[in-house]
């Protein structure tokens, strides 16, 4: 009896020890360009990526995570929108590059 309660007792004490510790970030924050923060995500405590609020951005500044975007009913002339509303209305991603690299006017 008493090897049993002695192997109940080592067992507990070993099942807390395969358990892995939380990881804990440092509590700091990044200020995204629209103005919103973010903190840091675990496992490897890197910022989490700012929101794509694209249609903040012009089409010169465009940033890698948004696409210009055709004119379209929820944009009415070119700009920078998100990839998945690009995408809604039947254009990819490079649609620009290649128009402007043809010299096709854009209006």
């Amino acid at each position: 009896m008493k090897k049993f309660v002695l192997l109940v007792l080592v067992l507990s004490l070993c099942a807390g020890c395969l358990r892995p510790e939380p990881i804990a970030c440092t509590a700091d924050a990044k200020i995204c360009p629209d103005g919103s923060a973010v903190g840091r995500v675990p496992p490897d405590c890197e910022f989490a990526p700012c929101p794509a609020n694209c249609s903040s951005y012009t089409v010169e500044t465009c940033p890698n995570q948004c696409v210009v975007c055709p004119p379209c009913e929820v944009c009415s002339s070119i700009s920078c929108q998100t990839e998945e509303l690009c995408e809604s209305i039947g254009f990819h991603r490079d649609w620009y590059r290649k128009v402007a690299v043809s010299g096709t006017a854009i209006t």
